[in-house]
């Protein structure tokens, strides 16, 4: 009788994990999509996706050889979205409602821009003038942060973001538990005030709530970067660990 009631409880256990794990797989919600050009024939491999929450990027995709991109365990039920490419005007889409169970799927349509291209490489003029809109050269000229130009960018050679990213002085690139990008600033680690967070990452003025998503940036995309320790970095741009700041071409 006893060994009936142990097996009982065991059983009940058991059934409990089964249907933890069932809620756990129904309630994931994924977002698939592809982006196409005007005419909705040709993929466009290459395109940074950007998933946005409240003004801040919940996360960052890149379309494969197929143009196709995808989220998965998306926790959102409101967003939007901000598809870009060198050559093709931006696309944003939304907002968007997801269900606790929903599986999304997108097709997006990316518009050639009128710019004169070559090779897909933006013109230096319209980049640095992009640059003084948004005060990049305004910032740079007080030399409160450390700071890589357009010509910096074409000397150096990178597959990934976080490449570019190691040689900054005062920054600090590693990697974490599960190879997850963990950035700090030097000065935020030697603190006398004790242990500081990750620095705060904006990508076009709009802070990234994931680092590891710095990677899924597409690297020739990258026209400048700022970064500011906890003392310089700017009012609209504050970090309370440092700020660093990535401008990508329009």
């Amino acid at each position: 009788m006893k060994e009936n009631k142990i097996l009982r409880k065991i059983l009940s256990g058991l059934l409990s994990v089964v249907f933890m794990l069932s809620t756990t797989v129904c309630g994931a919600k994924t977002i698939r999509g592809i982006v196409l050009d005007k005419n909705m024939i040709k993929p466009i491999p290459g395109s940074t996706v950007m998933l946005i929450d409240k003004n801040k990027i919940y996360a960052v995709a890149l379309t494969d050889s197929s143009g196709v991109f995808a989220f998965k365990n998306i926790e959102l039920e409101r967003f939007n979205f901000r598809v870009k490419r060198i050559g093709y005007a931006e696309a944003f889409v939304g907002p968007m409602l997801m269900s606790k169970i929903d599986t999304l799927n997108l097709t997006v349509k990316l518009d050639e821009t009128e710019i004169v291209m070559e090779e897909q490489v933006v013109s230096e003029k319209k980049i640095y003038d992009d640059l003084v809109k948004i005060g990049f050269y305004n910032r740079k000229e007080m030399g409160i942060g450390k700071y890589i130009t357009p010509p910096d960018l074409r000397k150096r050679h990178f597959s990934f973001v976080s490449d570019l990213l190691v040689g900054i002085p005062g920054l600090i690139v590693k990697r974490g538990q599960f190879g997850m990008l963990e950035i700090f600033s030097n000065r935020a680690l030697n603190s006398a005030l004790g242990p500081s967070g990750p620095v705060t990452i904006y990508v076009d003025g709009m802070q990234l709530d994931r680092p590891e998503d710095l990677d899924m940036l597409n690297a020739s995309d990258i026209a400048a970067v700022e970064f500011y320790n906890i003392s310089t970095s700017p009012s609209e741009y504050y970090g309370a660990s440092g700020s660093l700041l990535l401008w990508t071409k329009k």
